[in-house]
């Protein structure tokens, strides 16, 4: 299964697919072909030397029965047998024969045809009496080259000798074929005959193998070895007659030749057709759909942002499925903006409605207050001081609705704010002197964290739950108490010390119970707040001042985060 990213990556692999295994197959028939090629010039090289090859031999059987046949004629008489060999013998009528020579007993009687082509020959060896008749032999004559000849022994070692001239190897099939290659008829020791050198007209020593051994691979199998003047040829042998004579064949090696030329444009043709096929599925897959697409979405970005007046009508040229999607898309807008309208609607009156209950709640506290603190002042003793701790408390829940309403969202308060009003509460309550308790507070609380309204007001309960017992008894010091806010970790550490002195008058037993209450209430605001609770450092806070609340607080550094 596909797994690629995009539509076009995906149809892109699809067509890639299928036009893949054409490609693969039109250049395998390429390749099969381009070797059909090579191994029928290397067959039409090895059939060219064999034919050449049987040409030369049947010249030469040709020969050796026109020999015969001359020779039956003679009875002895060398005047008249000299006579009937001039009379009878046409040298070069038909290009094949040089001239004739007839030996008798080792010596030269006569000759006819191109007696120069005679000179230096060595006078044939009589041949002895029961051996068979020998075959064609290859002479040496006082030049270069060797010229091929022919015996044809008679009764009392009579001989005729016959002198060949390659002429007739000259054919236009051959030469046709051998304009990159050449041949030439070797005697036994692969030297060039006199008059059978190379058929497309080069010295036949700038083409023969550089290294000797060639000669006699060469009628094994094909060899490539380099030629005398440097070139990369493909050599080739066949016997003529074993031991006399053999044809030799030299082909250039083309680099890039007609096979290689046919091989490169057979591989390229269908790369080049699976690159046209893909570079038109490219923009076909663009323009028949891509830029519809990318115009839907355009405007879905826009309908994200809130902009419902957007459509994503398409002209008739788009595709007929994805105008009928983009008239879905636009239905689906226009109910959407209908809704968003309604909800609009809902969470303002919503909001309006909570601000209108959190005031109500707020001046409710306010008339609360206001009772208790006229209760207060007509009443005296444990009252008035019982009466003083529940406007503190009414406060401090007041103070963290008034600072809900100012962030504007009602549902946190700004810690920093709140850490300074319900002190204040509990100072003015507690009938303090000014400067009774004193405060750190770090600038990062002040400026970045925020409480939750229902954790807002048990932190402001357990403020008055602790400062209280230390301010409504307070000692000789001034001041009497010290509250210190931190940012830790992920939260709030909130330490009070009591900077009384210890001296001071111990406690009467309904203190004693007052105390116990207080401290049970702080448990509680602890467990509601989700703080921890942990003993500061001995070296932390004021020199003898006693810790009496150490808390970190979980806090968020921004409104409406948890």
């Amino acid at each position: 299964m596909l797994r690629a990213a995009s539509v076009r990556s995906r149809l892109l692999a699809l067509f890639g697919l299928a036009v893949l295994p054409a490609v693969a197959l039109s250049a395998a028939f390429t390749w099969q072909g381009y070797r059909t090629i090579k191994l029928t010039t290397a067959k039409f090289q090895r059939l060219a030397v064999a034919s050449l090859a049987a040409q030369v031999g049947g010249d030469l059987t040709g020969l050796n029965v026109l020999g015969r046949a001359l020779l039956a004629t003679m009875d002895g008489d060398d005047a008249r047998d000299c006579a009937d060999l001039r009379r009878q013998t046409e040298p070069g009528r038909d290009g094949r024969v040089a001239a004739y020579a007839y030996f008798r007993d080792g010596a030269l009687v006569c000759a006819a045809g191109d007696a120069g082509a005679l000179a230096g020959f060595p006078a044939p060896p009589v041949r002895p009496a029961g051996e068979e008749p020998a075959g064609p032999t290859a002479l040496t004559s006082d030049g270069d080259a060797p010229l091929l000849g022919l015996f044809s022994w008679g009764p009392h070692g009579r001989a005729l000798l016959t002198v060949v001239a390659p002429s007739h190897l000259e054919n236009k099939v051959l030469r046709a074929w051998t304009r990159g290659g050449h041949f030439i008829v070797t005697d036994a020791r692969n030297r060039p005959l006199a008059g059978m050198a190379s058929l497309a007209g080069d010295p036949p020593a700038d083409w023969l193998p550089r290294d000797p051994a060639t000669f006699a691979a060469a009628h094994e199998d094909l060899v490539d070895a380099p030629s005398r003047d440097g070139h990369a040829l493909t050599y080739a042998a066949a016997t003529v007659t074993p031991g006399v004579a053999s044809v030799f064949s030299g082909l250039r090696a083309v680099r890039f030749g007609a096979a290689e030329q046919q091989l490169a444009l057979g591989l390229a043709a269908p790369l080049l057709v699976f690159a046209i096929v893909m570079a038109v599925t490219w923009l076909a897959i663009d323009r028949l759909f891509l830029q519809w697409v990318r115009r839907l979405s355009k405007t879905a970005i826009r309908l994200s942002y809130g902009d419902f007046n957007v459509r994503a009508a398409l002209p008739p040229a788009a595709p007929r499925e994805l105008r009928q999607f983009a008239d879905a898309f636009d239905q689906m807008t226009e109910v959407l903006a209908a809704r968003t309208r309604e909800l609009a609607t809902v969470a303002n009156q919503r909001q309006a409605l909570l601000k209108e209950l959190h005031h109500r709640v707020k001046n409710n506290f306010q008339v609360i207050v206001s009772f208790i603190s006229l209760s207060r002042r007509q009443s005296s003793g444990e009252a008035q001081e019982a009466l003083g701790l529940s406007e503190c408390r009414v406060q401090a829940m007041a103070a963290a609705y008034k600072q809900a309403l100012a962030e504007g969202d009602i549902t946190s308060a700004a810690l920093g704010p709140l850490a300074a009003e319900v002190p204040a509460h509990v100072e003015q309550c507690s009938g303090a002197p000014p400067q009774t308790l004193s405060r750190r507070v770090d600038p990062a609380v002040e400026a970045e964290c925020y409480l939750e309204l229902d954790r807002a007001i048990p932190l402001a309960l357990l403020l008055v739950e602790t400062l209280w017992p230390v301010l409504a008894r307070p000692g000789a010091a001034r001041p009497a108490a010290h509250l210190e806010l931190a940012r830790e970790g992920g939260g709030v550490r909130v330490r009070l010390w009591d900077l009384r002195d210890g001296a001071a008058a111990p406690e009467t037993p309904e203190e004693t119970l007052a105390r116990r209450l207080s401290g049970r209430m702080r448990q509680a605001f602890i467990t509601q707040l989700d703080a921890q609770q942990a003993p500061p450092p001995a070296h932390a806070g004021p020199a003898g001042a006693t810790c009496v609340l150490s808390v970190v607080i979980p806090t968020a550094r921004e409104p409406h985060a948890g």
